[in-house]
């Protein structure tokens, strides 16, 4: 238990200047967008803010499913412990088709639990990458509509 603890740890300290850090080079970004894209920088920021919510559900069901997975290797470990702990009944009374059994039961809910949190986090990892783009060609597409708009209404006066 205690090697989970100070994962949990090592996994904090390099993000952990992230909280004071991140806001300052939002700010800063944007002061650069906006000064090389104008309005349209709006838009990406809007697009950015509204793929928070997808990336907040992603990842409360990685921990979700990542409590399920403990708990499940939890059940696995005090299995194969009493199992180790009996051996010896276990080996005079011919059970070892019955706890191989329930091993592999559990072993395949675990696994079964290793697939969905992969699966959820490749998600998560493609909405990152996928982000960048996403937020480029929106850039691009509100640049290119703004630029016609006020020259359409520049044309006009």
């Amino acid at each position: 238990m205690i090697s989970i603890d100070v994962q949990s740890v090592m996994d904090l300290l390099p993000v952990l200047h992230l909280f004071w850090s991140a806001p300052l080079q939002i700010s800063v970004a944007f002061m650069f967008l906006w000064g090389i894209l104008g309005p349209s920088s709006l838009a990406g920021v809007g697009v950015m803010i509204l793929l928070v919510p997808f990336n907040a559900s992603v990842s409360s069901i990685i921990r979700k499913l990542q409590t399920r997975q403990m708990k499940n290797k939890d059940k696995r470990i005090k299995m194969m412990s009493e199992i180790i702990s009996g051996i010896k009944s276990i080996k005079l009374y011919a059970w070892e088709a019955f706890f191989e059994k329930n091993v592999t039961d559990i072993r395949t809910k675990e696994i079964q639990e290793l697939k969905k949190s992969a699966v959820f986090q490749s998600i998560s990892l493609s909405l990152c990458s996928c982000s960048l783009i996403v937020v480029t060609f929106y850039f691009l597409i509100m640049r290119f509509i703004l630029f016609r708009l006020f020259r359409y209404f520049l044309y006009i006066l």
